[in-house]
């Protein structure tokens, strides 16, 4: 395996003429990267963990508003079970943007906010797993970027775009959506909207805090000043048996989780 350096790479490919595919599987293919690497170099491992936007989003596809973590796995919970994984659930924080002051202006707000996250998203996308969600917070992943799973995954990372400003609309409006989707977002999104979130999620929806610097419309400009998204992804550990990794790699890469590919980012 090459040892690029992720500066020599920003400087080789013009992003803008990616495809959002092809972002998609990108991304994947670094991930995997990035935990075989992980595995065999400890250096490497402490290097990803500390800046993992460095060596996992060289295109800096994430742009400015998602803050992007790795944690270790929990070698006695999340591992290689000899023939399958168990893996926790990928953690995005999404905030309610403030709504404007004037209720007139709502309406331009609204399609101004889904125009900039538009522009702001990225192919963060997946598809459940057999069964649905569950309650436990840990499971079985069977997730894949192949075939039908790349075009369930972009299907579902475009009705998101859609869904998201929809549900941030209805919470304006509506004081017990709102407190819905605050206390349980995944059961509101599908009672409100019939939207299956991307298995494998813990999802948070939180309100802007007060006097933050961000989430707040400027009607002046007409743009939104867009809140943070905290995404943290799982780094999985390694198979406690050195002869398995191979194995164990190969598995995670063709139904294992598709880290970091569970949202789309807005």
């Amino acid at each position: 395996m090459v040892d690029q350096d992720p500066d020599d790479v920003r400087k080789k490919k013009d992003t803008s003429a990616s495809d959002e595919m092809d972002q998609l599987k990108e991304w994947h293919f670094l991930w995997i990267e990035a935990v075989a690497k992980s595995w065999s170099d400890p250096a490497y491992r402490s290097k990803l963990l500390a800046n993992p936007n460095r060596y996992l989003d060289i295109h800096a596809l994430l742009g400015s508003e998602v803050t992007l973590t790795l944690k270790d796995g929990d070698p006695s919970s999340d591992a290689w079970r000899g023939s399958f994984w168990l893996l926790p659930y990928t953690e995005v924080t999404l905030m309610l943007p403030v709504p404007p002051a004037t209720g007139a202006a709502w309406g331009y707000a609204m399609a101004a906010y889904e125009a900039q996250i538009v522009g702001a998203s990225t192919t963060l996308a997946g598809r459940p797993p057999p069964g649905g969600g569950g309650g436990s917070n840990v499971h079985t992943s069977n997730l894949s970027l192949g075939g039908e799973g790349t075009l369930v995954a972009f299907d579902q990372m475009v009705r998101w775009i859609h869904v998201w400003p929809q549900a941030v609309a209805l919470a304006w409006h509506d004081a017990a959506f709102k407190e819905h989707l605050l206390s349980d977002p995944v059961l509101a999104l599908w009672n409100a909207f019939n939207f299956q979130f991307p298995g494998g999620v813990l999802l948070r929806v939180q309100d802007v805090p007060a006097g933050a610097p961000y989430g707040t419309w400027d009607g002046t400009k007409g743009r939104w000043t867009l809140p943070p998204i905290a995404l943290t992804l799982i780094l999985p550990p390694p198979p406690e048996s050195g002869s398995e990794q191979a194995m164990a790699l190969g598995a995670y890469a063709s139904s294992g989780r598709t880290h970091p590919f569970t949202l789309c980012c807005c």
